[in-house]
């Protein structure tokens, strides 16, 4: 794993999916991924594999203050059809648990629509137990910003999901330049700012959704 760089996967990581999303108030990682931005007809089986490989191995060398694990976001909106892709979704529930076992410490999944809640039915049973225990299926009627500003500061949650962040995380590998002030207000504008994540169904996963 620590051989893959961006150029091992060309298509997968312009596409943004996945993204580091700051750190919770303890010093985890957080690993951000936004299933709108996932077109995985677009790249191979290999491709992903190494991506989802390249995205875990990086973030969980960010975490800080002696921790080992990561947090993870799976903002399931606008989850249709196209990412119904199960061999990929069991690359990556396999990759998690061979090569980074225990190593997330939770898994939150959020804004989950119908076709997700029944595609579940048939990813459950791969995830081992011990998997399945941290991880927190949001219903809709759940008071999801509430939930995850328990572990996450407000400037470190985007607006989307009822933080203050105004900026989307950048795509991988470049860097967060956004620096909030103690007042969690922007001190300086978001240098991608113009990023707004348009969908196939030209929808913006930066309105917050209620």
């Amino acid at each position: 794993l620590d051989k893959l760089g961006p150029s091992d996967i060309p298509t997968a990581l312009p596409q943004g999916c996945w993204r580091f999303g700051g750190y919770t108030r303890d010093g985890q990682p957080i690993m951000l991924i936004k299933a709108a931005l996932w077109r995985p007809s677009e790249y191979t089986v290999d491709e992903y594999g190494k991506y989802v490989g390249y995205m875990m191995d990086t973030n969980f060398k960010r975490a800080k203050n002696g921790h080992e694990t990561a947090v993870v976001i799976f903002d399931m909106a606008n989850f249709s059809t196209l990412q119904a892709n199960f061999a990929m979704i069991r690359l990556l529930i396999t990759i998690n648990q061979d090569f980074f076992p225990e190593r997330m410490s939770r898994c939150y999944i959020i804004n989950s629509p119908r076709l997700f809640r029944w595609s579940w039915r048939t990813i459950y049973p791969w995830v081992d137990v011990r998997t399945r225990d941290k991880i927190s299926m949001l219903a809709p009627d759940d008071n999801v910003a509430q939930i995850l500003l328990a572990d996450i500061d407000s400037h470190v949650l985007e607006v989307a999901y009822g933080g203050t962040r105004p900026c989307p995380y950048p795509i991988p590998p470049a860097e967060d330049e956004y620096v909030p002030d103690v007042g969690h207000l922007p001190s300086q504008p978001c240098t991608n700012a113009g990023e707004l994540e348009d969908t196939k169904d030209g929808s913006d996963t930066q309105k917050p959704r209620q």
